[in-house]
């Protein structure tokens, strides 16, 4: 009896403050959004006690004023813009606590600019929806110790999915940035809706195995190779046929967001948000493999430039005095001068002796790795003509440090020394000076990471 009693003085005051409310333009300022979410947590609760749908028919018939204190509270609880401010202060909410990892409430009010029973409310509705979790309690100050929560890393997840040309890689992150789980498959590369079922069938695959509903994941982040015109969300390169973008019909097959980027611009973004670039502001990832692309973090941003196609380093035009044709229709684009086709042609060349197994691109790193002086000449070519190509691109951006990944990468010290030599006697003093030149940390995970991170990105956007 005290308890309904409590109940009912509590639902009168919360409705009487409504109703100050303008009735026909609902405009609701920050305090009453406050009491608008503690309302709505007091409401949750009491609406799974039995006596609660009885206490509320008794109030609204009892009095007029009673059933217009009612149907005003409910027009503020379902209007889109107390919902639209409601959802954009939780999603300040979680940003902080998936920046920090770990708050106390007071923190997170001096992070919100709140009160700290505003906190403790967004808190409580964070947790309910498992996206934290109370661990305890801090140290006192002198007052009642602090409740610390942390991200919840169970319920929640992403998925990166990287189209390579002849395999498709699925890996499953937490909130807590970990990559949980990961498949590779062979699923060559095509522009036809079969391939892109058949990647719906392995994602949801992927999904039943790890136990997982679409509704648990915030997002996938796609990344596929070539131009991506990120205003229209199209490739130019792959999937052009279809009338609709590929990331809104893989979205509709698997009933979850879908975001797409170039792969070797999400390798960037992977580096700059967990790897060696976390700390710079100005960076270059350049990916060496069949083809040649790059990365560029230019004030703590990946720069996309107007479409969405800025970094395709490897068809800048090399002066190799070759007439290489490139599948892009130009002649002597760098991708030509040092991707790992270019590699086995300068080996060969060169009097390199194959192996009559395996990719030949393998056999000379691999030669290379055991001292073989051909091989190894074969790949200090290739980095002296990445290294006078990259002394325009240092020029242009004057970056901190330039990370080397991609198959290539694997040639190790050999490639390093070899561009980092070519910057020395090309560059000006002033740019190379504290320069730092780098193989890539994280290797093939750099891209489903780079997707992770965009997905973040893109779920805490206008936040």
């Amino acid at each position: 009896m005290l308890v309904k009693r409590a109940f009912n003085t509590i639902v009168h005051v919360l409705l009487s403050f409504f109703i100050w409310l303008p009735r026909r333009s609902i405009s609701i300022s920050l305090l009453q959004l406050h009491f608008a979410l503690f309302a709505g947590c007091l409401l949750n609760f009491f609406k799974k006690n039995a006596f609660f749908p009885q206490k509320l028919a008794n109030l609204q018939a009892k009095t007029k004023k009673g059933r217009r204190l009612i149907e005003t509270f409910e027009k503020i609880i379902n209007t889109s813009d107390f919902q639209a401010r409601s959802t954009v202060l939780l999603k300040r909410a979680l940003l902080a606590f998936y920046q920090r990892k770990l708050l106390s409430i007071p923190l997170l009010a001096t992070e919100l600019g709140v009160s700290i029973p505003t906190a403790g409310r967004l808190a409580a509705i964070l947790t309910s929806n498992h996206f934290v979790r109370l661990i305890g309690e801090g140290p006192s100050g002198g007052g009642r110790k602090p409740r610390i929560y942390q991200i919840d890393e169970q319920n929640w997840f992403t998925l990166a999915v990287d189209a390579g040309r002849e395999h498709l890689r699925i890996a499953l992150f937490n909130l807590n940035d970990q990559k949980k789980a990961e498949s590779i498959s062979t699923l060559p590369l095509e522009s036809s809706m079969q391939y892109l079922e058949a990647t719906v069938s392995h994602i949801k695959r992927f999904l039943v195995r790890h136990h997982l509903k679409p509704a648990q994941v915030l997002g996938i982040g796609f990344a596929v190779p070539g131009l991506i015109n990120t205003q229209t969300g199209r490739s130019l390169v792959h999937f052009t046929g279809f009338l609709r973008p590929v990331n809104d019909m893989l979205a509709d097959m698997t009933g979850i967001p879908v975001v797409m980027d170039n792969d070797a611009r999400l390798m960037a973004k992977g580096e700059a948000s967990f790897g060696k670039a976390q700390h710079a502001q100005n960076a270059i990832y350049l990916f060496l493999d069949r083809g040649v692309g790059a990365g560029l973090l230019i004030n703590g941003e990946i720069y996309k430039g107007t479409h969405g196609f800025a970094g395709e380093f490897g068809h800048t035009h090399f002066l190799g005095n070759k007439n290489n044709i490139c599948y892009c229709g130009q002649t002597d684009c760098l991708e030509t001068y040092t991707n790992l086709r270019a590699l086995e042609e300068e080996a060969l060349r060169m009097g390199f002796t194959a192996s009559a197994t395996g990719d030949v691109w393998v056999n000379i790193i691999e030669a290379s790795w055991r001292g073989d002086r051909v091989a190894m000449d074969a790949i200090a070519e290739i980095g002296r003509r990445l290294g006078l190509a990259l002394v325009n691109l240092v020029h242009l951006i004057d970056p901190e440090i330039i990370i080397i990944g991609g198959s290539l990468a694997m040639a190790g010290n050999v490639l390093t020394h070899s561009i980092y030599n070519t910057l020395r006697e090309n560059a000006m003093h002033a740019f190379r000076e504290d320069l730092r030149l780098e193989l890539s940390g994280m290797g093939q995970d750099a891209c489903l990471a780079g997707c992770h991170a965009m997905v973040m990105k893109n779920f805490f956007a206008n936040v």
